[in-house]
C-alpha cells in the first residue's frame, strides 16, 4: 500500500493511470475482439469469485475480518478486471496480463488496501449499505458513457489517442466500481468514493485522480442525461440506465469488462435479498 494515506478514516482502493498516450490505430479498431479471451477467463473466474464472496461473508460475520485467501481471491479479481477495463476503454494500448497479482509495470495500477478488521453489522448490512454507492455508480455509467466510449473509439481511431477530458471521465467511472466493488465484498471498509476525483487532502501523490473542469462538466452532463434516460427510455421503447451489472450501456463488451467484477456481488445481493 503507498504511504501518505489520505485522512479518510479508512483505506480505500487507489489507482495509478499512466496518461494518455499516443496508440496503435489498428488495436484501438479491434480492441474488443482482443479483449475477448480476458472476458471469457473473467467469466469463468466470477464464478469462483461468487462462490467466495459468500464463504467470506460469513467468515467475516464470525471472525470480524475477511479471511486472507478470500481478500487474495478478490483482491486479484479487482486488480485483472480493472486492467482489462481500462484497455477497453482505451486508457492505454498495453494488452493486459492474465494475472491476478500485481502488475507494477502495466500502466494501469492498483493499490489494495492492507487488511482490517470489519465491522460485524455493516459486513451484514452490507447490501443495505451499498445502495447509495450503487445509484451513484449507475448514474455515472449509463447510456451516456456509452456514447462517450463510442467518441472516444472514434476519436482514437483517428488521431491514434484518446482526448483527456475522456481519459479523466473513464479513469474516475473505473476506480469509483472497483472502489464499490472492494467494498461491497468485504475487501476494505472504506466506503466508495471520489467519482470527482480527489481534491487535498485526500490525494496521494502519484495514486491521485484529478478531474479538469471539462471532464466534471461532462461527468454532470452525463448524470443528468442518464437520470432523464431513466424515467425516458422505457416510454421510447429504450432499456432505463438501471443497476444491472451486464445490463449497462447495452451490453457494450467495455461495460462487461468494468463490471464483470459486480457478477458475483448480484448474484450475493439476490441471496441477501430471499
Amino acid at each position: 500500500m503507498p504511504p501518505g494515506m489520505p485522512p479518510t478514516g479508512g483505506n480505500p482502493i487507489l489507482m495509478s493511470f499512466g496518461g494518455p498516450q499516443p496508440q496503435n490505430r489498428l488495436t484501438v479498431l479491434v480492441r474488443i475482439i482482443l479483449a475477448i479471451p480476458h472476458l471469457i477467463v473473467l467469466w469463468l473466474l466470477g464464478i469462483a469469485v461468487f462462490v467466495v464472496v459468500i464463504i467470506g461473508w460469513f467468515a467475516a460475520l464470525v471472525l470480524g475480518e475477511l479471511p486472507n485467501f478470500a481478500r487474495e481471491m478478490i483482491g486479484g479479481y479487482v486488480m485483472w478486471f480493472t486492467r482489462v477495463g481500462g484497455y477497453v476503454d482505451l486508457l492505454t494500448d498495453v494488452y493486459p496480463p492474465f494475472s491476478l497479482g500485481e502488475e507494477p509495470q502495466y500502466p494501469i495500477r492498483v493499490a489494495l488496501p492492507p487488511p482490517e478488521k470489519l465491522n460485524r453489522l455493516a459486513v451484514f448490512f452490507r447490501i443495505i449499505l451499498v445502495i447509495p454507492a450503487y445509484i451513484i455508480s449507475a448514474v455515472i455509467s449509463g447510456i451516456f458513457l456509452g456514447l462517450l466510449l463510442f467518441v472516444g473509439w472514434l476519436v482514437a481511431l483517428v488521431t491514434g489517442q484518446l482526448p483527456n477530458v475522456l481519459y479523466e471521465v473513464f479513469s474516475t467511472v473505473i476506480r469509483y466500481q472497483a472502489r464499490l466493488f472492494g467494498y461491497f465484498t468485504m475487501v476494505t471498509p472504506e466506503y466508495p468514493w471520489g467519482p470527482y476525483g480527489d481534491t487535498p487532502p485526500y490525494t496521494v501523490p502519484g495514486w491521485e485522480v484529478v478531474l479538469s473542469s471539462g471532464a466534471k462538466t461532462l461527468l454532470t452532463i452525463g448524470i443528468v442525461v442518464n437520470v432523464i434516460w431513466f424515467f425516458v427510455g422505457p416510454r421510447l421503447g429504450g432499456h432505463p440506465n438501471n443497476s444491472n451489472p451486464n445490463g449497462v450501456l447495452n451490453n457494450r463488451a467495455a461495460v462487461v469488462v468494468r463490471h464483470q467484477g459486480f457478477n458475483a456481488s448480484a448474484k450475493v445481493a439476490k441471496i441477501y435479498v430471499t
